[in-house]
């Protein structure tokens, strides 16, 4: 038993002597970004590594055990960008809550803010030497988000850094098609729509344009504004950043099969989905009091404030909850609310999964956030999905039709129906919902490796390897003509054509000299 003991702690401080020194880094607009991120670094710093989280956001590294690195510019730009949204007020009026100008500018406003805070650029080039346990001046690997990666590509270009993804937005395929993944609009929903890969005609129609508009957008945001905003700050070689992210060799790709559509992905995508997903712990003996006998959890997330509904969605939702035979637990960041019904709680922050893994859940109502989908998939919630902005139509479509989620429309909700969704998704027997939360459930747990653990192995193949050359598929390279080979195609038909063509002049000029024949010998007779 001694020798055990001596064999782990030897082993412990062998890992955390010869640690990599890690930088994760997210650009993301909202904190729900830093999740994933968070999962990978504490897992990565329990494996012995110096792991430095970047983001605009302060305390999620910190209060895991990470270095934090927040620009402080960024960090501003950021609460300011996020100040002028009304998210659900402009879905329940049934108007569009982030226009694509507001949604474009904000790839090279943040990376500006980034890039005007020197010490900020300098810790995110090089680790800092004089920080506990960082023996090198040099990161082993980086693992950026997939979101608006341009930015933090172009800083790290001269560094030399194994670089990674993780695609937080699984529903995005920009970055992992220019890596040379198959991504047809046949099998590639547009996020912002409730599509998915059975769509009829007249949805891919909708969804070609769409996404042809979202590459026309990207094609712009990069193009004209992230590159010359890199080069004038970094210096005219920095290339084009659209050839970074070509460049980059492993995508860990926040998606399975037991929560999204399977796609023909090549082998540098690693499916990790729930990476941050765990099981529930132990609650207050006063909050298990109120949850004794049934409740429904209600949470708009942490990129939505639900406190910012308008008056008229707050009535309707204090109308539904007062003639629930439930008690409701109600992530609510605002005040105190008048005449709130005693079956009602609220708070700013709650213990989600412990509340979506309790045995007594009877309903979560969710945003349609990934990560918050993720987790009632994870701990077999059924759930009732109002969808907000960004991907949240595309990842509640994913999850009502593996059958564990009711999607309703904000802008058309009323007391009648919101309560009926609730009570329909709560049902106690021959609940469809509640079975296929289950079925999903396992297929998410029953894997040869977990989520956590293969992400973390695939973090040290790249830092070990000094990249992952090897991972790099040479369609990348090729472009619509060659990867489809249309030029093939075209030539065979050329030729085919040319060939019939020809067939068809010898056999008329065969059937001219034989009338000529024949008219001869008719003389001659």
């Amino acid at each position: 038993m001694k020798l055990k003991l001596i064999a782990v702690v030897f082993s412990l401080i062998f890992n955390y002597c010869m640690g990599y020194n890690i930088l994760l880094a997210t650009m993301g607009g909202t904190k729900s970004h830093t999740i994933p991120f968070v999962a990978l670094g504490t897992a990565l710093r329990i494996r012995g590594h110096n792991v430095t989280l970047m983001s605009a956001f302060p305390g999620p590294a910190a209060n895991n055990g990470l270095r934090e690195l927040v620009p402080t510019r960024l960090e501003s730009y950021v609460g300011n960008y996020t100040s002028e949204w009304d998210l659900i007020g402009s879905r329940f009026r049934n108007e569009l809550p982030l226009s694509p100008w507001n949604a474009m500018r904000y790839g090279w406003e943040s990376c500006e803010a980034l890039l005007l805070d020197e010490s900020s650029i300098a810790a995110i080039k090089r680790p800092d030497a004089s920080a506990n346990n960082i023996s090198t001046i040099n990161w082993d690997v980086a693992v950026l988000d997939g979101a608006f990666p341009e930015c933090l590509l172009g800083i790290l270009y001269h560094e030399n850094v194994p670089t990674m993804l993780l695609n937080t937005v699984a529903l995005y395929s920009g970055s992992i098609s220019r890596q040379g993944n198959p991504s047809p609009w046949s099998l590639i929903p547009y996020f912002g729509k409730d599509f998915t890969q059975d769509m009829n005609f007249f949805q891919r129609l909708t969804n070609v344009a769409c996404l042809s508009i979202v590459g026309i957008m990207h094609w712009i945001m990069t193009t004209g504004y992230i590159q010359p905003t890199l080069r004038k700050y970094l210096g005219d070689d920095v290339p084009d950043v659209r050839e970074l992210i070509s460049e980059v060799p492993v995508t860990l790709q926040n998606s399975h099969y037991s929560v999204a559509e399977p796609l023909p992905y090549l082998a540098n995508v690693v499916n990790v989905a729930c990476l941050h997903c765990r099981p529930p712990m132990a609650l207050s003996p006063d909050l298990e009091l109120f949850l004794r006998g049934g409740f429904v959890f209600v949470s708009m997330g942490s990129s939505v404030r639900a406190s910012g509904m308008p008056d008229a969605l707050r009535e309707t939702f204090i109308a539904v909850f007062s003639t629930l035979p439930y008690n409701v637990i109600w992530k609510w960041e605002g005040g105190v609310i008048e005449n709130l019904p005693s079956n009602v709680r609220t708070g700013a922050w709650w213990p989600q999964q412990e509340l979506l893994g309790h045995g007594q859940l009877r309903a979560f109502v969710s945003h349609g956030g990934l990560l918050s989908l993720h987790e009632a998939a994870y701990h077999a919630a059924p759930t009732l999905v109002l969808p907000i902005f960004c991907d949240h139509d595309g990842n509640a479509a994913q999850a009502a039709k593996l059958g564990y989620a009711l999607v309703m429309n904000l802008a058309s909700l009323s007391i009648n129906n919101l309560r009926e969704g609730i009570l329909t998704v709560a049902m106690q027997l021959n609940n469809p919902y509640k079975e296929a939360a289950r079925r999903q459930s396992a297929l998410l747990k029953d894997q040869p490796l977990g989520s956590k653990e293969l992400a973390t192995w695939w973090v040290e193949h790249v830092a070990r390897h000094q990249g992952a050359e090897h991972l790099k598929s040479t369609t990348r390279f090729m472009g619509v003509l060659h990867y489809y080979s249309i030029d093939v195609f075209a030539f065979y038909a050329t030729a085919i054509l040319l060939l019939v063509q020809t067939f068809r002049k010898v056999s008329l000029r065969t059937s001219a000299l034989r009338k000529q024949v024949s008219m001869k010998i008719q003389k001659n007779d």
